[in-house]
């Protein structure tokens, strides 16, 4: 059996093995493997998560991203949560989602002369068609996350500086339960978290604070209802609930 080559790790200065990634490679690093499996950085960047929040901060600056860490875990739990509800599957090594849906703005991310805050409570799990085709059509309402002082510009050769500055990333990780991705082919399975669009609809409604226990949708009012969320005040997303929903009162 080959020996493998030892070489001194950037970390610890110990004399060992260099670390391999979640495919089985050699990492460029000079790390060891404790030493890569224990550096939260690198484990928020290329985890899902990570990678999906620097793509879209390099759409912000950093006046409009989250202020501090807490923030940042926040809307790290939203983008997991948009994710579970799509409802998993592989077959033969491809991945696929039942749902199609994306996290979308209130106050949308390209105004005439503002930019619309990527923080959870700028944003919701909507339709991607919806979210399309509305883009970055101005609502009615102002929801408050307008920001029109553009801060510090985010580009692909100063994102992770600017991420890694401004968040406790190994706070993030650990509460979040961030991990590598890893492209090896996984078993086939299906993952039945998923939830319609109808529910999904009454889910945004209760996560803005509207008393919507009880209520069902007939799934074919749930992508009028979408429009409605990035068009019009939440107040008449319930209504149209009220007006086209069926609420179950218990017993």
């Amino acid at each position: 059996m080959k020996q493998q080559k030892r070489f001194t790790c950037s970390s610890c200065r110990k004399r060992r093995v260099k670390a391999k990634n979640a495919n089985g490679r050699k990492i460029t690093k000079k790390l060891c493997q404790p030493c890569y499996d224990s550096d939260k950085v690198s484990v928020f960047f290329g985890s899902s998560a990570g990678d999906w929040f620097t793509k879209r901060a390099i759409e912000h600056c950093t006046n409009s991203i989250p202020q501090d860490t807490q923030g940042l875990i926040e809307l790290i739990m939203l983008y997991k949560q948009a994710s579970r509800d799509k409802g998993w599957s592989c077959t033969n090594g491809k991945w696929s989602s039942r749902y199609d849906y994306e996290i979308c703005h209130k106050d949308p991310r390209k105004g005439i002369d503002f930019t619309g805050a990527l923080v959870v409570g700028n944003l919701f799990i909507g339709l991607k068609s919806t979210n399309r085709v509305m883009s970055n059509h101005e609502p009615i309402t102002n929801y408050g996350y307008r920001i029109k002082e553009r801060g510090e510009s985010i580009t692909s050769g100063n994102a992770r500086t600017i991420i890694s500055g401004l968040y406790e990333l190994d706070k993030v990780v650990n509460e979040c339960k961030l991990t590598r991705k890893s492209t090896k082919t996984p078993s086939d399975f299906i993952d039945r978290l998923s939830i319609s669009p109808d529910c999904l609809f009454i889910a945004q409604l209760k996560r803005s604070g509207f008393d919507v226990e009880n209520y069902t949708l007939d799934p074919e009012f749930a992508e009028e209802g979408f429009q409605i969320l990035h068009d019009m005040p939440r107040s008449f997303a319930y209504s149209y609930l009220v007006q086209h929903g069926i609420r179950n009162i218990p017993f």
